[in-house]
């Protein structure tokens, strides 16, 4: 029995990797070489619909390399093989949407250019698509594109597209889109606020959850508007409405917009310090950035500031491996004059940076630390010997850990110098 169940996997291996390989092939044979014919692309597209046959996770890391996403991104931008062959648009965007996480990290995010002409092809399709399948298809595109860009975007045509196309388009497309503009005119963002604003109030008494959940962005995009929620009251009463919700797509709404707007965090404090109690780790995210990103919560009651610490540290401790990473992000919310981290959080920061969990972000976060305890503006029952003890107890761990790392390495040097430079003095 042991022997057919060992032939079945090894044949079953062997057409997954002679598939892949086919599938690498269609594509590197249409994206790599120059005058390739449009009925050529097409066919070759269908091959690789067809061969992944909806089962698109085992083939992405193996097909898409570092510049594939760009280069179909480049059939999308040419006018004559669309006009020559339409269905190319639908196909690479139907893969482009089905593709794992991996396709839309490997656009390369620090290109604005780049970000800007694929997010103007994206909102053209979702407002003029051939069918609505392609049209949610360039929306999944559209939304994985805007989370890995990594800086802001200054160009005002997207914002002002937006503003012209309102009846094509809902709040969530605005929201993924605004929070990564730099900046739009005063008349583009007043045209979007009212937009927004209309569309919550308009659907306040849905029972719908898709209107609901677009009703929770719509606020969410008005706090990336610029001064648009400083120009709006309302936005500070739909947001006190929103964290004192019942329904949790509301709740991180609120606590997003929170983070957005400039007030003062008292005026909100006893609605949001419920949720330190979630059982749902993004809410919980959410609710601790908001609170150890104002200082006055740091500074002014001991109370909550010891109950942050001790969540912090449960995450630390007992999270998973991605609950742990994004405990240290949230790390990097506190303000540094202000925060006050516990020494059993440095332990255990130290022993993260060992282990090569998120260690750029570690790194600059203990180099903070470091300059605080000299300050003396750091509350954490350690002095500087005691830290720089823990801290080359794991030295060879951490060079082994940042490798890998330019940037981390730039990062651990000047802690070195920093601790090394201290001793001395």
């Amino acid at each position: 029995m042991s022997k057919i169940y060992d032939q079945s996997a090894h044949h079953t291996y062997f057409q997954s990797h002679k598939q892949r390989a086919e599938v690498s092939k269609l594509l590197n044979d249409i994206l790599l070489k120059p005058q390739i014919q449009p009925e050529v692309i097409l066919n070759n597209l269908i091959k690789v619909i067809t061969i992944v046959n909806g089962e698109w996770e085992p083939y992405s890391p193996a097909y898409f390399g570092s510049t594939q996403p760009e280069l179909l991104f480049q059939f999308l931008k040419s006018e004559g093989i669309l006009k020559a062959q339409p269905q190319i648009r639908d196909d690479i965007i139907h893969i482009l949407s089905h593709g794992a996480s991996v396709v839309y990290a490997l656009i390369n995010p620090t290109n604005k250019l780049s970000t800007v002409e694929n997010t103007m092809v994206l909102l053209n399709i979702i407002v003029e698509p051939h069918n609505n399948d392609e049209k949610e298809n360039a929306i999944v595109v559209l939304k994985y594109i805007m989370k890995y860009t990594t800086l802001k975007l200054e160009d005002e045509k997207i914002a002002d597209f937006l503003a012209e196309k309102l009846d094509e388009i809902c709040p969530s497309i605005i929201c993924y889109v605004v929070e990564k503009l730099s900046s739009m005119s005063e008349n583009t963002a007043t045209i979007l606020t009212n937009y927004l604003m209309n569309y919550i109030d308009d659907h306040k008494n849905s029972t719908d959850d898709f209107e609901n959940e677009q009703r929770s962005l719509a606020l969410e995009a008005i706090s990336f508007i610029p001064k648009a929620s400083e120009n709006h009251a309302q936005v500070y009463t739909l947001m006190e409405l929103y964290l004192q919700s019942d329904q949790l797509v509301y709740n991180e709404s609120g606590l997003i917009v929170a983070q957005s707007v400039s007030l003062s965090i008292e005026t909100i404090k006893n609605y949001i310090l419920k949720f330190l109690d979630s059982k749902e780790y993004s809410l919980l995210f959410h609710t601790i950035s908001v609170l150890i990103s104002c200082s006055p919560v740091w500074d002014k009651d001991d109370d909550c500031c010891y109950i942050i610490i001790d969540k912090i540290n449960d995450l630390l401790n007992f999270g998973s491996a991605t609950i742990q990473d994004k405990a240290i992000d949230l790390l990097s919310f506190a303000d540094p004059t202000s925060s006050r981290i516990t020494e059993e959080i440095l332990d255990t920061v130290i022993e993260m940076l060992a282990t090569k969990s998120n260690i750029f972000e570690t790194a600059q976060i203990l180099i903070n630390t470091v300059f605080n305890i000299r300050r003396g503006t750091l509350e954490c029952g350690i002095t500087m010997d005691e830290f720089r003890d823990k801290f080359f107890e794991n030295e060879q761990e951490i060079i082994e850990a940042l490798k890998n790392s330019p940037d981390a390495q730039e990062q651990f040097q000047k802690l070195v110098a920093i601790l090394q430079a201290d001793a001395e003095y």
